[in-house]
């Protein structure tokens, strides 16, 4: 066998590496084909975004707008809340020499500040007129000034809305308190309580509300015509606790108590 010689060996690898050269040609145009085809694939897909993209814009836009237009309300409410009456440093010093706060004003209060706010300025609790039970007041001495029997079963015209609808006692002592334990608030119809009810149906000193660890207690002081609280009279000196919503009636007189989150609330349901 005759060996190869070296012209022919120079001849087959010219040969091989032109094939392998073709080969590579090929490869690079075949990826260089496939690549430009997906590049417009991803170009498609990429226009396909952008027009996606754009009604997106528009609608952050659009939500811009709306947060500037909310903004703007909110600094108009903030502008109307600045004429709001501010809240006195402390409810005592709105107390009158009979123990009331004006009702239209607390409403104002109530409905211009924060519930919470509010409910931390009121401090305690309140009692507040509800209604006047209908019937007629007859003297049972000659005395002047003396306290005067009510009968309820007898129905009368008198409309009594003044103390019924608005008087307001919040359960605190003001700067016209004669005793000043702050656990112990006296009613009656004599300026000297704290809770002055200017009525002949009351009795001078009518009953006691006591304070004791956060609980509110009624006592009747031997009224001419009793208390009682959410319909149950109370015997002489008997003492009841009272809690929120309940019902105590003094004489011809209702009234609720509240507790001052309940008191917030109701007041700024009111239309005045």
């Amino acid at each position: 066998m005759n060996s190869p010689n070296n012209t022919d060996l120079h001849s087959e690898n010219l040969h091989t590496s032109s094939v392998i050269s073709t080969l590579f040609t090929y490869d690079y145009l075949y990826r260089v084909n496939h690549r430009v085809k997906n590049m417009g694939f991803f170009n498609n897909l990429l226009g396909k975004k952008k027009a996606e993209e754009q009604p997106k814009k528009s609608n952050k836009k659009s939500k811009t707008n709306s947060k500037k237009a909310k903004s703007k309300k909110t600094g108009k409410k903030k502008a109307n809340n600045s004429n709001a009456l501010p809240l006195p440093d402390d409810i005592k010093t709105m107390l009158s020499n009979a123990g009331r706060v004006d009702f239209e004003l607390l409403v104002e209060l109530a409905k211009t500040h924060k519930q919470l706010e509010f409910e931390t300025f009121l401090t305690a609790p309140v009692i507040a007129g509800s209604a006047v039970k209908p019937g007629i007041i007859r003297s049972k001495s000659q005395v002047p000034q003396s306290t005067q029997m009510f009968n309820p079963s007898a129905v009368t015209d008198d409309v009594l809305e003044e103390i019924s609808q608005n008087a307001i006692y919040p359960l605190l002592k003001g700067m016209f308190a004669t005793n000043p334990d702050n656990t112990v608030f006296t009613v009656g119809r004599e300026s000297s309580n704290d809770l002055v009810i200017p009525d002949l149906a009351i009795s001078k000193l009518h009953s006691k509300i006591r304070l004791d660890s956060g609980q509110y207690w009624v006592q009747d002081c031997g009224s001419t015509n009793g208390t009682s609280v959410n319909g149950k009279p109370l015997e002489p000196d008997e003492e009841i606790q009272i809690v929120d919503n309940d019902r105590g009636d003094f004489g011809r007189y209702e009234f609720k108590f509240y507790k001052p989150q309940t008191f917030a609330q109701k007041l700024r349901r009111i239309e005045l």
